[in-house]
């Protein structure tokens, strides 16, 4: 699974982006520009994860991309926080008739918003997921205070 990580978590975020792209380029509507900051970061999570992979860096994917799409799943819920009317009047996104406007809702989310929080959520999820090495170097044991830490024998 390590070696997938990147390059599955970058084509989860470039299919996010295309079908972002196209679903804006296809309703011609302006979106709230929340629905723009919320998709800034999936990008530069394929630029990022695809360089990674084409470097063979599993560490730099992790620590760059797990930024990138921690700053987006909270930009997202807080989206998704307007869209589902928790923060009441509080905030207006500034559309006429809301996000919403797509004509698909999946759980009270529009299409777009519901999908960038999939993806940042799976991408955070994989990205984290505990590689090989972390495993085995968290299952050994410390030694103890009468075992020799360097090779010295103990004095008894």
């Amino acid at each position: 699974m390590n070696r997938w990580r990147n390059p599955l978590v970058a084509v989860i975020a470039l299919v996010v982006t295309v079908m972002l792209w196209q679903r804006v380029e296809d309703m011609l509507a302006a979106h709230c520009w929340i629905c723009w900051y919320q998709s800034l970061p999936l990008p530069a999570l394929v630029v990022v994860l695809g360089v990674a992979t084409a470097r063979h860096d599993t560490l730099g994917g992790r620590r760059y991309g797990v930024p990138l799409a921690a700053v987006g799943l909270v930009i997202t819920l807080w989206h998704a926080l307007i869209e589902w009317g928790a923060l009441g009047n509080a905030y207006d996104c500034g559309t006429i008739s809301g996000c919403q406007l797509t004509g698909s809702t999946v759980a009270g989310l529009s299409a777009l918003t519901f999908a960038t929080m999939v993806a940042y959520a799976a991408a955070l999820v994989i990205l984290l997921l505990p590689t090989p090495t972390t495993a085995a170097r968290s299952s050994v044991e410390a030694p103890t205070a009468d075992e020799p830490t360097n090779g010295d024998a103990v004095s008894r």
